[in-house]
Parts: structure tokens; C-alpha cells; sequence
């Protein structure tokens, strides 16, 4: 018993002794090696995937916000618009009614002038008329004695006379200064129409040319936001084939530690069996002796992946408020074309680190393949074909999501020349209306 109880002992400490070496030999350490890089390839992963998250989520977010702005705008732009072409349209009846009240005036001047030379060439005729009847009775009168019946009576009929013609004189001057009062009334109402016609002619340049801008902007604008719609939708599809392959590699690591951790299974069950066999057999040889072998291994533990008609002060208000909203407008503009421009241009440098992720994950699996076998070698030619599958496959989206970036920085250009040329009539507005203050 003794004898039996020593070879025991002797078999156990043996099977300590050549445990790693039985690992070794079927490619247990293999497996922990390849479970490190497993996890380093998550971490590499995790890196480029999250810089990758990280600008998608800024893009979609800025592109997003672009496309709201721009349908604000545009509805506001709608609204002024179409306010002031009512008012347009009430500014030309406004218009023609001055123009018609001018010719009323201007016709009704001309009657009375005619009927005024009418009256004046039968007062001149009357008293033409008058006077050389009053001086055929002076004649008559030299030749009569004075103090006899017909000098009285042609006394009396140069009296009657002159004083008709007195009174017609009168009558004449009188219908004159008449038809000259009503003529400067009638030129005054008329000046007074054509300043009205005038003043609201010019509004009414003012408000179509208000239309016409509100409508060269609504049409920038509506570009624009068609474009941002379009970049957005690849920055969504880019965005979400990004996601699902992030999710793919991720998967397929699990799945090649899951077959790390059965080869480790299995192999620790090989080693148990060949242990037990190598003891039976000293059992059986215990007259021999027993040597022992001794054999050093380590392992790694694996890490986890994880302007209007108005008073000069208000004009001038107004035209202020007008230029900083102008300039606002612009300046606005300028910045998220500018922003836009900087996270399109970003996404080669996200493009890139995905591109450098994948070819060193192709590369380890493919070392790490080749000191594996069974359903861990399998696992790792399955992470390669993913990782160059999808290194194939980044191009195409990337490219296509720089070109609508473009089409939409070309929109962002025809928005800010129509908002400078707004900030310059604005600017001029501003000027005319200090003019006017002063």
C-alpha cells in the first residue's frame, strides 16, 4: 500500500508538473493568444467606430437644424412677401385713382378755360361794343348845343352807357379772377395728386422690388434645403452601414472568443485524459520509478470590448432694424456653410481611421488564423472576410456623401450672395432714411 500510495503521489505531482506542456502541445496557448487579440481588435475597433459615431451624430444634427432654419426662412420669407403684394396691389388702385383724379382735374381745367375764353371773348365783344356806341353819343353830343333837349338827351344815354360798359368791364374782371382762382385751385389739387402718385409710385417700386428679393430668396433658400435633405439622407444611410458593421465585427469577435473558450474547453479535457493515461501507466510501472518533466507556460486574461410710407424717426427705426437683421442673416449664413464645409471635409479623416481599423484587423486575423484550427480558425477567416467585405465597401457612401456636402456649400453660396445683396439694399435703405432724420 505504501508502494501504491508513494507511485500516486508521484503520478499526481507529474501530471502537475506536464500540464502546460499537454496545453501547449494542442494549441491552448494558440487560443490565449489569439483571445488577446480579440480584444485589442475590439479596441481598436471601439476607437474608429466611436470617432465615427460621434461626427454622424454632429452632421445629422447640423444638417438637421440647417433644413428647419431653412424652412422657417423660407415660410417667413412667404408671409412678407405676400403681405406686401396686397399692399402693391392696394398701392397701384391707390395709383391709378391719383392719375384719374389728375385727369378729372386736368379736364374739368380745361372746360372751364374754355368756357372762361368764351365768356371773355363776349365781354371783350360787349364791351367793344359799348364803347363805340358810348363814343358815336360823344361824337353826337360835340355836335348839338349844350343845354338843348337832344344834348340832355344824349346826356342821359352816355350816362346809361357808361354805365354798362362800366359794369360789364366789371363783370369781365370779375369772371377773370374767377377762372384764375379756380384755375390755381385746380393746379394745386393736381400738384397734390401727381406728389401723391409720386410718393406711392415710389412704395410701389419699393414693394416690388421687396417681392422680388423675398422671391430670389425663397428660391436660394428651397435649394438649399432640397440639397441638405439629400446630404442628409447619405449621412444616414453612411451612418447607419456604419452601425450595422460596427455590430457585425463585434458579433463575430464573440463569436471567435466563444470558440477560443470551447478549444480551451476541449483542451483542457484532452490534457485531463492524456494525464490520466500517463498515470495508469506509472500505477502499472511502479517498479521503475517515476520522472518528472517540468514545463513553464503563461497566459494573458483576456480584456473586455466595450422701407413704407412713414414719419423720418420711424423710417429711420425701421431701416435699422432692417440692416442688423440683414447683416445677422448674413453673418448666419456664413458660419454654417463654413461649419458644414469643416464636418464634410472631416469625414476623409473618419473615412481614413475606419479604413486603417479594417486593414489591421485583416492583417491580425490572418496571423492569428494561422495558429489556429477547427471552429476558432473558422471565426477568424469569418472576422477577415467581414473586414474586407466592408473595407470595400466604405468608398462608394464616403464619396457620395462628399458630393451632396458640396451641392449643398454650391446652395450655401447662391444663399449668401442673395443675403449680401439684402444687406446692401438695407445699408442703402439706412442711408436714405439718416438722410431724411437730417
Amino acid at each position: 500500500r505504501k508502494g501504491l500510495a508513494r507511485a500516486a503521489f508521484y503520478a499526481s505531482a507529474t501530471m502537475m508538473l506536464m500540464w502546460p506542456a499537454a496545453l501547449a502541445s494542442i494549441g491552448v496557448v494558440a487560443a490565449l493568444d489569439v483571445s488577446e487579440w480579440l480584444s485589442e481588435d475590439g479596441k481598436r475597433d471601439a476607437s474608429a467606430s466611436d470617432l465615427a459615431k460621434c461626427w454622424c451624430d454632429q452632421l445629422t444634427a447640423m444638417v438637421s437644424d440647417r433644413i428647419s432654419k431653412a424652412e422657417d426662412e423660407i415660410q417667413n420669407l412667404q408671409s412678407k412677401a405676400n403681405i406686401a403684394h396686397y399692399e402693391n396691389e392696394q398701392l397701384k388702385l391707390e395709383v391709378q385713382d391719383h392719375k384719374s383724379e389728375i385727369d378729372e382735374h386736368s379736364s374739368s381745367l380745361g372746360t372751364a378755360s374754355a368756357i372762361s375764353d368764351r365768356e371773355a371773348a363776349a365781354s371783350k365783344d360787349e364791351v367793344d361794343q359799348l364803347q363805340a356806341s358810348l363814343d358815336t353819343i360823344r361824337k353826337a353830343m360835340d355836335k348839338v348845343h349844350e343845354g338843348s333837349q337832344v344834348h340832355g338827351a344824349l346826356k342821359g344815354l352816355e350816362e346809361t352807357f357808361s354805365e354798362k360798359l362800366k359794369q360789364a368791364q366789371e363783370d369781365g374782371k370779375s369772371r377773370s379772377e374767377a377762372f384764375d382762382d379756380l384755375q390755381e385751385s385746380k393746379q394745386k389739387m393736381m400738384e397734390l395728386a401727381r406728389e401723391a402718385a409720386a410718393a406711392k409710385e415710389a412704395r410701389l417700386a419699393d414693394g416690388l422690388a421687396d417681392v422680388s428679393r423675398a422671391n430670389s430668396q425663397i428660391e436660394r433658400y428651397t435649394v438649399q434645403r432640397d440639397e441638405d435633405v439629400a446630404l442628409r439622407a447619405a449621412a444616414q444611410d453612411l451612418c447607419d452601414m456604419l452601425a450595422d458593421q460596427r455590430d457585425k465585427r463585434e458579433h463575430l469577435r464573440q463569436a471567435s472568443n466563444i470558440a477560443v473558450s470551447q478549444a480551451k474547453v476541449d483542451a483542457a479535457q484532452e490534457a485531463a485524459m492524456q494525464a490520466a493515461v500517463k498515470v495508469t501507466t506509472l500505477l502499472s510501472r511502479r517498479s521503475k520509478g517515476l520522472r518528472a518533466h517540468a514545463h513553464k507556460t503563461s497566459s494573458n486574461s483576456t480584456m473586455k470590448v466595450g422701407r413704407r410710407q412713414l414719419d423720418c424717426a420711424t423710417q429711420l427705426q425701421h431701416a435699422e432694424d432692417e440692416k442688423r437683421r440683414a447683416s445677422e442673416a448674413l453673418e448666419g449664413a456664413k458660419k454654417s456653410a463654413a461649419d458644414l464645409m469643416a464636418l464634410t471635409d472631416q469625414s476623409g479623416e473618419i473615412q481614413h481611421g475606419l479604413e486603417t481599423m479594417l486593414h489591421t484587423s485583416m492583417s491580425g486575423s490572418l496571423s492569428a488564423e494561422g495558429g489556429s484550427s477547427g471552429d476558432v480558425k473558422a471565426s477568424l477567416n469569418a472576422i477577415f472576410e467581414a473586414a474586407k467585405a466592408q473595407l470595400a465597401s466604405l468608398a462608394k457612401p464616403f464619396d457620395g456623401l462628399r458630393a451632396k456636402g458640396k451641392a449643398s456649400t454650391l446652395a450655401d453660396s447662391r444663399v449668401a450672395t442673395v443675403l449680401m445683396q439684402a444687406e446692401a439694399d438695407a445699408a442703402q435703405a439706412l442711408v436714405d432714411a439718416q438722410r431724411c432724420e437730417a
